[in-house]
């Protein structure tokens, strides 16, 4: 099954499921996660490709201000994963306009800009939060900046 093949079929799962519950996209689990936060975690790593996917569920009602029991809205998760592959700035536009906030912190203190200081092959992505109000000089709860966060991943051999 070609890549086009398994983001359609992603698509129409999530359209199916939601045509018989739409009030199911924004239930939260046992962890206060919703089903966007999954969607943002899995597909965040694979790139632009899956675009398609983030905006499904917010044109169907997600609401991307949910935080989880960490206070991680589906913009943390996003932005936590470990891709190799530069986050995608029209999904987080997406997540942006459905409700995520580049000022909200996590329980660690952690603004969406410390993730992606802390990952410094998604420069497009701090700077696309910097364009949309991010604070550099925010500090988490190890009074940290993202500075700190950027700085923090340098090797030095």
């Amino acid at each position: 099954m070609s890549l086009e093949d398994r983001i359609q079929n992603v698509r129409k799962v999530i359209d199916f499921l939601l045509d018989i519950d739409p009030t199911a996209i924004n239930v939260q689990d046992n962890e206060g996660n919703m089903p966007y936060h999954y969607a943002n975690e899995y597909f965040s790593p694979r790139g632009k490709r899956y675009t398609a996917v983030f905006i499904l569920p917010c044109n169907r009602g997600a609401d991307a201000s949910i935080c989880n029991k960490r206070k991680e809205t589906p913009l943390h998760t996003f932005l936590r994963s470990r891709s190799c592959e530069p986050f995608d700035t029209d999904a987080i536009a997406t997540l942006l306009c459905h409700g995520a906030e580049v000022t909200d912190a996590d329980d660690n203190g952690n603004a969406p800009l410390h993730l992606a200081a802390s990952r410094l092959h998604q420069v497009r992505a701090a700077s696309f939060l910097l364009q949309h109000g991010a604070n550099p000089a925010t500090r988490n709860s190890k009074f940290e900046t993202s500075l700190h966060r950027a700085g923090g991943v340098i090797s030095v051999e």
